[in-house]
């Protein structure tokens, strides 16, 4: 046992755990009435390479109804699962971990937690016991994060995007090179450069204006 303290009722204790498999027996000496008790399990963190083990610490309270005191014999258990985290990186073949382990509580408050009256219907002894085992799950969990694309594909779909948008580009600079501008030039032709104002004279003005001038010779 790392650590004991006790104060002012609560009394709090720390445990070193060997192993993922180990059962934890504490023992309070005398009659203790015990309204609730926390269980929890803490680790630090560690790095090796492309492998990485977050950080344990979970706490979790068991308390039974208004005014309820604790058997004294209470067994815990706490399974262990580890949950792995794989991510693929943008290039490359090698991967990188993270994983946690997610424990899981079990305990059943009904036997556990009872009231006074049934309290002191109950055969007395001297000691309080809380077996605590802890066992490794025989499962684990894993999630894999991948990008949507490797980098040699992105780099491919670019390439071929940009030569659609280059295709695109041409395929309209002809159409408006063979068909929209010979239109423009027609129309502007049409309308700003026809002849204006001027008349041709026919033959039977032109008749008119010869006979006229003869007979002003001839007067």
């Amino acid at each position: 046992m790392a650590s004991c303290t006790n104060v002012n009722g609560v009394v709090s204790a720390t445990i070193i755990v060997p192993d993922h498999d180990a059962t934890i027996e504490v023992t309070l000496t005398g009659i203790q009435l015990v309204g609730g008790f926390r269980l929890g399990l803490s680790g630090p963190s560690q790095s090796n390479d492309s492998s990485t083990l977050q950080q344990l610490s979970f706490r979790e309270a068991f308390y039974g109804i208004s005014l309820g005191t604790m058997v004294q014999s209470v067994t815990v258990g706490i399974q262990l699962t580890k949950a792995i985290n794989e991510t693929k990186p943008l290039s490359g073949d090698s991967s990188s971990f993270s994983g946690i382990w997610y424990p899981i509580f079990s305990l059943n408050n009904r036997k556990t937690f009872i009231t006074s009256s049934q309290y002191s219907q109950l055969p007395s002894s001297s000691d309080t016991v809380m077996t605590i085992t802890i066992n490794e799950a025989s499962y684990y969990i894993k999630n894999t994060e991948s990008p949507i694309a490797k980098q040699q594909e992105v780099i491919f779909h670019t390439f071929l995007f940009t030569i659609i948008c280059l295709e695109i580009s041409g395929l309209i600079f002809l159409i408006v090179k063979l068909m929209f501008i010979p239109i423009v030039k027609k129309v502007i032709a049409h309308y700003y450069h026809a002849p204006r104002g001027k008349v041709t004279p026919t033959h039977e003005n032109a008749s008119h204006e010869s006979n006229s001038e003869t007979r002003s010779e001839d007067g």
